[in-house]
């Protein structure tokens, strides 16, 4: 049977039509303490019609179509992530070096084969991306990301978070199911709002941890690569900041 013939699976994801505005003010509120203007992002997002509603004093605020959210989030990262990078002294990653990932994993046999040509991916474009570390015991599979930080505030730890979430996402993409989390770890103290981070990964983190990683069970690693390089094509149109990418049509 060829990958194109495999019946895919509906996949789950704990997200829904809008986003609480909550998500979205933490979110801005980085921007801010980073040196960003919260206004002037939402302008170049063409958000400008939220700017009463997000940055009024007072007002709780409407929850945001999904959208307009995944809009607010691409810039909010890419701004932040880019000030963790400059933190480090190192250029960021682009989103032309995440479509490259994607591309040179798509071939890959298992999910198991992905995840070590990711790693290998990493060691070309490091420190921009993180390496991967894989440990398989009692039938958990550890996903280790031992991103090497000088500095670790709140713009490396959404950052870091981000890297975490967008590899479950993309592996569970690849295997045409979700991967139920068995737990994740985080180098970092809670740095974000707890809705912040629910939202990013679906499963309770644990902070202070010796290294940021997640644990799926490893009977995934097997899981043969289902998608196309079509499907592909139409994935990198919104990867990674379209939380709802998981959910297969």
């Amino acid at each position: 049977m060829t990958k194109g013939l495999i019946v895919r699976k509906q996949l789950s994801r704990p997200v829904s039509g809008a986003v609480s505005a909550v998500i979205a003010r933490d979110l801005l509120r980085l921007v801010a303490a980073f040196d960003g203007d919260p206004p002037t992002l939402l302008r170049q997002a063409g958000l400008t019609h939220l700017i009463p509603s997000l940055l009024a004093a007072g007002k709780t605020g409407q929850p945001l179509l999904h959208d307009d959210f995944t809009r607010l989030y691409a810039h909010c990262t890419w701004l932040l992530d880019a000030h963790a990078a400059r933190q480090e002294g190192r250029e960021p990653l682009t989103k032309a070096g995440i479509d490259m990932l994607c591309h040179c994993i798509i071939t890959c046999r298992t999910l198991r084969d992905a995840i070590d040509r990711t790693d290998q991916f990493s060691t070309l474009i490091g420190p921009r991306l993180a390496r991967l570390v894989l440990k398989v015991e009692d039938g958990a599979a550890t996903l280790a990301m031992p991103t090497v930080r000088r500095v670790r505030n709140a713009c490396a730890y959404l950052s870091d978070l981000t890297g975490l979430s967008t590899y479950h996402r993309l592996f569970g993409w690849l295997i045409g199911e979700d991967i139920p989390l068995l737990g994740v770890a985080m180098r970092y103290p809670p740095l974000l709002d707890e809705r912040t981070v629910s939202y990013l990964v679906p499963c309770p983190v644990r902070h202070g941890a010796p290294e940021n990683s997640v644990r799926f069970a490893a009977i995934y690693l097997d899981r043969p690569v289902i998608r196309t390089t079509f499907e592909l094509d139409h994935l990198l149109g919104y990867f990674p900041f379209d939380m709802e990418l998981v959910q297969s049509k």
